[in-house]
């Protein structure tokens, strides 16, 4: 979700609105993204070129449940998923400019 609040400073309260929507960027040339091997059985390595700083991430399973945090230093790393019940996943990425998902297969 995406709160925006107004506040015009002359008003006791301010204005609030959500919105569900999702900022989301797409693969250019400023940022790539990608998860090796796929399908995957024992872990899974996020390939992101340095041109985007990744502030945070998720692991998600198909119900939208996090699974596993991903943190910066993550990236270029074996993440061990051999706990994870075979399925699709998705990796969701925060950067300063939008979020960017991508799935995988765990067999």
């Amino acid at each position: 979700y995406i709160v925006f609040m107004s506040d015009d400073g002359n008003s006791p309260d301010a204005d609030i609105s959500i919105s569900n929507e999702e900022k989301s960027i797409t693969e250019g040339p400023d940022f790539s993204f990608e998860l090796s091997p796929n399908p995957a059985t024992a872990y899974i390595k996020i390939l992101a070129n340095q041109e985007v700083e990744i502030l945070s991430g998720d692991l998600f399973n198909m119900e939208g449940q996090s699974v596993r945090k991903i943190i910066p230093s993550d990236i270029g790393q074996d993440l061990y998923i051999e706990t994870l019940k075979p399925g699709m996943y998705f990796v969701r990425l925060h950067t300063p400019e939008g979020i960017i998902t991508r799935k995988f297969i765990k067999q």
